[in-house]
């Protein structure tokens, strides 16, 4: 077993990182699902999120699981769960909130990011990162995490999902950013945390 993280929100919300020392088959017998990726670490990260749905709540029906056009996965609305799955090998990260819409994001540290930064962070918001791997990847794990929960596409990172703020002092970190996609501009607040060899953000709202 390779569980990393396990912890709980809100009363109904419960989050698991999974670290992948397994073979793919040891995902496949447990859960019964066979992934159609071609390419062999791809395939075992997409078992390996519907394997980790099935650890937070062994009654998930994960091959319910459908896709829409934008590439989000869903549950039908009768079976009243809302998740999200986000997958950076080795790591996979899985949410399940019963009442609420949720984004989970998780990136382990690439030296790219220095390269991407000015791609997804303003001249602004890169103020708050101080060029540092760690937390440049966190702004792109918060940012992907918002983009989840919205679940609707169309968002441009740096001018609808500016960061304002960043507790560096709290635990988790927690970010604030100015979401202007909707009719009204909104004030979100994303958890993160920076662990040695990734980070990780969810948005539950």
């Amino acid at each position: 077993m390779a569980l990393y993280k396990h912890w709980h929100t809100e009363e109904d919300t419960t989050i698991a990182i999974w670290k992948v020392e397994e073979p793919e088959d040891f995902f496949v017998r447990e859960t019964g699902f066979h992934s159609n990726r071609k390419h062999a670490i791809r395939r075992i990260e997409h078992v390996t999120g519907r394997f980790l749905l099935r650890y937070l709540d062994p009654e998930f029906p994960i091959h319910k699981i459908e896709i829409s056009p934008l590439r989000k996965p869903y549950l039908p609305p009768d079976e009243n769960r809302h998740f999200s799955i986000s997958h950076s090998f080795p790591y996979i990260a899985a949410a399940i909130s019963r009442t609420k819409n949720i984004g989970v994001d998780i990136q382990i540290f690439r030296e790219k990011i220095f390269r991407l930064q000015h791609k997804f962070l303003s001249e602004k918001e890169l103020r708050h990162f101080h060029n540092d791997i760690g937390k440049l990847t966190l702004a792109w794990s918060v940012k992907e995490a918002v983009f989840k929960w919205f679940g609707a596409g169309e968002l441009d990172f740096i001018e609808h999902m500016p960061i304002q703020h960043v507790n560096w002092n709290e635990n988790p970190l927690l970010i604030q950013m100015d979401f202007r996609k909707t009719s009204q501009p909104q004030l979100l607040r994303v958890e993160g945390y920076i662990d040695t060899d990734f980070s990780f953000a969810f948005m539950l709202q």
